[in-house]
């Protein structure tokens, strides 16, 4: 093996400093090992961001004929996002997919630009990155390429929202509670029918039940229920109260099986029937559309050629439609 070429022992940079390890043995390549940085010397090379890392948002601008015009990277607060968009000389318009921050984004952007669309999340083949999925959506909104658009607009019903998901989220953590109350008894063999488990004047039945040792994480579970419980009803009461400050509650609670819950919840789901293009599209909407539905329709000729048979289907609801929480 050639003979390994002289390497100093310390090399001085500005900003790094480096040293080597011992002369290698025969048939070994030395590395680096590199020292940590000083407060002093870091502070040249590289920015640190203390707490939680913002969300950044990738922002796409195609001209009409489909050039792009700039890609930008902006952080996800109003006045960077509102400063971008003045930039853009009018007709604006914008687009982007559903998600955590759409709602958030519609409120503020809105009055800003001339058009707003916002699109369900769809798969896409491919090589995928923030930068070129912005410009996918950018390119969708320019030749109207998207199939399903959601409704943003709250317009009276933003309270009644924010008010109903409280109460649909404490709902469900009130029924997790319910099921570790119960998976801590199954647990000991406890078979537990019903909701008595749960009462307080039962509690006293049901914990001699359990050994000595769980008697700790019974009780605390029982504190959670209870506070969940009372802070559950409290939720209840404030959407009741605002959904009754509309007269629409009480048209709507005249329909055959909703009850004062379900038509609170419904008035900021549907806002307005008037968006629906016709009834039909309302009721799938709801789920109440009629589908036809069929298996093993394509069957093979003698020939060898596969054709179409008439085959017997069945009728049901359609099932893509908005599940009410």
């Amino acid at each position: 093996m050639a003979s390994l070429p002289h390497i100093p022992t310390t090399t001085h940079s500005s900003n790094l400093k480096t040293e080597w390890r011992s002369p290698p043995a025969r048939g070994m390549i030395p590395f680096p090992v590199k020292k940590p940085l000083t407060k002093q010397e870091n502070t040249h090379e590289q920015v640190y961001r203390i707490g939680r890392p913002r969300v950044k948002l990738h922002c796409c601008r195609l001209g009409p004929s489909g050039r792009k015009l700039q890609c930008q990277v902006l952080e996800t607060n109003t006045k960077a996002l509102i400063n971008f968009l003045v930039t853009i000389p009018k007709n604006r318009r914008l687009i982007f997919e559903e998600g955590t921050h759409s709602n958030w984004l519609y409120e503020v952007l809105a009055p800003h630009v001339q058009e707003t669309v916002v699109v369900a999340v769809r798969q896409r083949r491919g090589l995928k990155d923030d930068e070129r999925d912005a410009c996918g959506l950018a390119e969708d909104l320019r030749i109207g390429n998207f199939k399903v658009k959601v409704y943003k607009k709250q317009g009276e019903f933003s309270t009644l929202s924010h008010l109903a998901r409280a109460h649909s989220t404490l709902v469900f953590d009130t029924v997790r509670c319910h099921n570790r109350i119960k998976s801590l008894f199954r647990s000991r063999g406890i078979t537990t029918v019903g909701k008595q488990v749960y009462s307080v004047n039962g509690r006293s039945q049901w914990l001699p039940q359990l050994p000595a040792q769980a008697y700790g994480q019974a009780n605390f579970l029982y504190e959670q229920y209870d506070v969940l419980n009372e802070i559950r009803k409290q939720a209840e009461k404030q959407m009741l109260v605002e959904a009754r400050m509309h007269h629409v509650y009480k048209v709507i609670k005249t329909c055959p099986g909703m009850g004062k819950i379900r038509t609170a919840q419904i008035m900021p789901i549907v806002v307005t029937p008037y968006r629906f293009a016709n009834k039909h599209q309302f009721w799938a909407y709801c789920g109440l559309g009629v589908a036809m539905r069929s298996s093993s329709d394509w069957v093979r000729a003698q020939n060898g050629a596969w054709i179409k048979v008439q085959t017997q289907k069945t009728r049901g609801l359609n099932r893509n439609f908005n599940h009410i929480p």
